[in-house]
């Protein structure tokens, strides 16, 4: 409503206003926010000025409101009204009612791709490779859904929650009952999908698994072949210098970490084709490799900073050594 002799402060980037008197001179005791974004007032909080004290001073003071009037009587006259729980509480219950519809919309959207990966059939493929492919495709879908479905579950009782609540709210929430009830359907239709998507897939599954444990094995063999020519490189040797040193540990390195691309490369396959364990052997005789490739390069700088002491010393003459200096 129109008004004059207003109090206005900004709270979150929204006008507040307060009070006032209108056109006839009546005093205003309401408060009104604007949003600059949507160009929309919103009535905060409203009343009949039966309990406004009489000429108040007002004043907005950390989100609260104070008004001061010492004209009732001999004692001052102070009221205080906290508009930051107001503005928080009007504004709580539809941004909590977006981000119930929006997270139903994202499970809806992952439950249609999960379906579809789920309906495909490997056997299809033009070639092994075209069979393997698709087959990935199916069961990493239903890894990922054996691994979340937990906290989907979870997920659904606690929008299943929070629409109810919103509901005794006085919101309206049928398009997100409406949601939640076709999520949930979805929802079903995946776990009975997941296991038909498995046994549709298991022959090429089968001749897939027993490929890829071949690779592991090599895989392990290699790690430990790597291990026995680490244990004879020449950084192990007093007499290789530190130069020498230097250089073999950097190739043994490097040797590392292209072992480490090829396990994890083998630990995706193994853990959707669910024997990861396989791969437990291989991670740990590369990881103590890690260890003691460190640990010689940790000696080798032990041995270059005696060197360099050493060498510093060879240059200093006995007549030049402070004996009393030492003993101190």
């Amino acid at each position: 409503p129109p008004r004059a002799n207003f109090v206005m402060t900004v709270l979150d980037g929204k006008i507040c206003v307060y009070g006032g008197v209108d056109a006839s001179g009546a005093v205003l005791d309401d408060m009104y926010v604007f949003d600059a974004d949507t160009h929309e007032w919103t009535a905060m909080y409203v009343s009949d000025g039966s309990t406004l004290p009489i000429n108040p001073m007002s004043t907005f003071v950390q989100k609260k409101l104070i008004s001061i009037s010492a004209s009732r009587s001999t004692y001052d006259d102070v009221r205080v009204l906290d508009f930051g729980k107001i503005i928080e509480s009007s504004t709580f219950a539809p941004r909590m009612a977006q981000r119930v519809s929006d997270d139903l919309d994202k499970m809806a959207k992952w439950e249609a791709a999960a379906m579809t990966d789920l309906k495909i059939d490997p056997n299809t493929g033009a070639t092994e490779e075209k069979q393997r492919d698709l087959l990935l495709k199916v069961n990493g879908r239903i890894y990922e859904f054996k691994e979340e479905s937990a906290n989907f579950e979870l997920q659904l009782d606690v929008l299943k929650d929070a629409i109810a609540l919103l509901s005794k709210q006085g919101v309206n929430m049928e398009k997100a009952n409406t949601q939640m009830s076709e999520v949930d359907d979805q929802y079903t239709a995946v776990k009975k999908q997941a296991p038909i998507a498995k046994e549709l897939g298991s022959k090429v599954q089968e001749r897939e698994a027993t490929k890829i444990k071949a690779s592991i094995q090599t895989f392990e063999n290699d790690i430990k072949n790597c291990q026995f020519e680490f244990g004879k490189k020449t950084l192990f040797k007093s007499e290789t210098g530190n130069e020498a040193a230097y250089i073999d540990i950097m190739k043994a390195h490097k040797e590392l970490l292209d072992n480490d691309k090829k396990w994890i490369d083998l630990a995706e396959y193994a853990k959707i084709f669910e024997f990861p364990e396989l791969m437990d052997l291989s991670k740990q005789i590369n990881t103590q490799l890690h260890k003691e490739a460190a640990q010689m390069l940790q000696m080798w700088h032990f041995v270059d900073m005696i060197g360099e002491s050493v060498t510093e010393w060879k240059k200093t003459l006995w007549n030049d050594i402070n004996c009393e200096e030492i003993e101190d």
